[in-house]
């Protein structure tokens, strides 16, 4: 019989060849499908080495390494305060007496990119997104032209609107506080600060108010508070967007909604997912007679629930805390100052507070977080933010002698486990999808 090598060999070849890739593309089915998606990134996260702070933009939250060395980019300033919305992040650097620094970023396809870089005039103490808006607020302002017994009036609270698009200036508005406080023509003694801008997402937002007498105004950048003079009385203003005053809710259940750090105002506002407002005091100020808790503003109300009382303080066994952040439903994660009395008295806003707890707001429930690492061992979470994603919470947590980490919590049983590691990291600063 003839044979044609040449076919021969070339048939050869063909069979070789399809059995070649019928093997490879079994073995490929089975590990490593052709089609598998590809994570997408979403989360910003603000990482500080030793001396400077780098954004990075990652996928995956619940576990693994990622090197602070594999940064977006390095941020122009560190120790940020984040907030994260409409789909963008922006970071506030403070400088004492001199006007604040603020980035911001957007998302574009898979990546990040930076819109632009933007000053605070006459610093800020509090802020928030707000319709299209991102505010800054600002106390102890000098009204131009205006005087009381001879005095410069010097009770104004500023509002800086940026428009989130771009973070370009819409409006600035400076209001009198003395008007708020029913203080006018008494002898210019009593001043109003803010703290929080919450969105009620009817066209108005809340902002707490700190009632004080004043300290001596620093040219530039407003006064810092001084002695409180409504230590038992919760007062919350609603604005609509030009700063018309709306109305203001009042109790005498509780002392005033506000964290503090510095001059700082920390927001204790928070919303549920069905419109309802808790508002929540952390009892700061130890010479108030008012517990720590929460008072409830139900969607559209004009005024505080009368049925509505949570006595957190009672329920944590005695502990009062700082900052609040929303994580799904009515649950809300409370961040608590360590000890029960403040390690600094001089300075109790300096005092430790890296104990947590799980507070379902509606349901009037408190839990401890467990798994975390010892309070003791955990370093500054001032300025630190948390957040709330598909019913998890995440955390950033700087431990001593270790890289800084994501903890993800679960808020119905308040356990804690480690997620994402960011290597060669001393903390985290912010987390935040955008």
């Amino acid at each position: 019989m003839y044979i044609n090598y040449q076919t021969f060999k070339k048939g050869l070849m063909l069979s070789l060849l399809a059995g070649s890739t019928a093997f490879i593309s079994c073995k490929k089915d089975k590990n490593e499908p052709e089609n598998s998606p590809v994570a997408e990134k979403e989360f910003l996260i603000d990482a500080k080495g030793t001396d400077k702070s780098f954004a990075l933009y990652v996928s995956n939250l619940e576990s693994g390494e990622v090197s602070i060395s594999s940064n977006f980019e390095e941020l122009p300033e560190t120790d940020y305060f984040w907030s994260f919305g409409q789909n963008t992040a922006v970071g506030l650097s403070y400088k004492g007496q001199n006007p604040g620094i603020g980035v911001s970023y957007k998302r574009n396809a898979d990546k990040i990119e930076k819109i632009t870089d933007f000053q605070v005039p006459s610093r800020f103490t509090t802020y928030g997104f707000f319709d299209k808006y991102f505010v800054v607020n600002v106390g102890g302002q000098t009204l131009a032209g205006q005087q009381i017994n001879g005095k410069d009036r010097n009770d104004g609270a500023t509002f800086i609107f940026h428009n989130v698009s771009d973070y370009t200036v819409a409006t600035r508005t400076t209001i009198g506080t003395l008007e708020i406080t029913k203080d006018l023509g008494k002898n210019n003694k009593e001043i109003a600060s803010f703290s929080g801008i919450l969105d009620r997402g009817n066209g108005e937002f809340l902002s707490s108010m700190i009632y004080s007498e004043r300290n001596q105004p620093r040219p530039g950048s407003g006064s810092s508070t001084a002695d409180i003079t409504k230590l038992d009385s919760i007062w919350v203003a609603a604005f609509d967007k030009n700063m018309n005053l709306k109305r203001i809710y009042k109790s005498d259940k509780l002392g005033y909604s506000s964290g503090r750090f510095r001059s700082q105002y920390i927001s204790q506002l928070g919303k549920a997912d069905n419109g309802d407002v808790y508002v929540f005091s952390g009892h700061y100020e130890k010479q108030s007679t008012k517990p720590a808790g929460a008072l409830l503003i139900k969607k559209d109300a004009t005024e505080f629930d009368k049925d509505y009382f949570f006595n957190i303080e009672a329920a944590s066994g005695g502990y009062r805390f700082r900052s609040v952040f929303h994580i799904t439903g009515a649950k809300f994660l409370l961040e608590f100052y360590n000890n029960k009395e403040f390690y600094n008295e001089k300075i109790p806003t300096f005092s430790p507070a890296s104990k947590y707890a799980i507070v379902d707001a509606a349901a009037k429930s408190f839990t401890w977080v467990t798994g975390l690492p010892d309070p003791a061992n955990i370093t500054s979470t001032v300025g630190v933010i948390a957040m709330g994603y598909k019913g998890k919470c995440y955390l950033p947590v700087a431990e001593k002698n270790n890289d800084a980490a994501i903890y993800v919590i679960d808020p119905t049983t308040a356990q804690a486990k480690k997620g994402l590691v960011v290597k060669g990291a001393q903390g985290i600063r912010g987390i935040g999808k955008i």
